[in-house]
């Protein structure tokens, strides 16, 4: 399953790339928003390799979550690949200049299960996968704004 998210900004692009790849700014966030961070590992000199360990509730269990930076397309965007508990993906970040001063930036997030119990788990959001994926926008959109600092 493969949810989208794409909006224009009024930032720069080089702006937005540099605010997306702030690792440290995102581990902060994530502890903000009460993601236990058990560990961060800064990668290569351009982000590529760096690594989270991080501890998440949802619906009530704790899960384990790991998740890294696969990819560093410099100016252009990135992915990070995450894994638990038999779930797995990608989320690809793009980043495309309109103009001088603003850029769309588009998410493409990845959703695939390992075993049944995994299968399972997933089946009510392909169910509702419209519903989903309008959630996921109004979410994506305020943790951009916010990154980019935008009001």
């Amino acid at each position: 399953m493969r949810l989208h998210s794409r909006e224009t900004y009024e930032v720069p692009a080089g702006q937005a790339f540099a605010a997306l790849t702030d690792y440290e700014a995102l581990t902060g966030i994530l502890k903000g928003h009460g993601v236990q961070v058990a560990e961060f590992a800064p990668g290569w000199p351009d982000g590529t390799e760096t690594r989270w360990r991080l501890g998440v509730g949802v619906k009530g269990m704790h899960r384990d979550v790991k998740l890294h930076v696969s990819e560093v397309r410099r100016g252009e965007g990135l992915t990070l690949a995450y894994e638990s508990d038999g779930i797995f993906g990608d989320v690809r970040i793009d980043i495309e200049a309109e103009g001088p001063e603003s850029c769309a930036i588009a998410y493409g997030i990845g959703v695939e299960a390992r075993g049944i119990a995994a299968k399972l788990m997933l089946q009510p959001l392909r169910m509702a996968q419209g519903t989903m994926e309008q959630k996921l926008h109004g979410r994506v959109v305020n943790f951009t704004r916010s990154r980019l600092g935008l009001r």
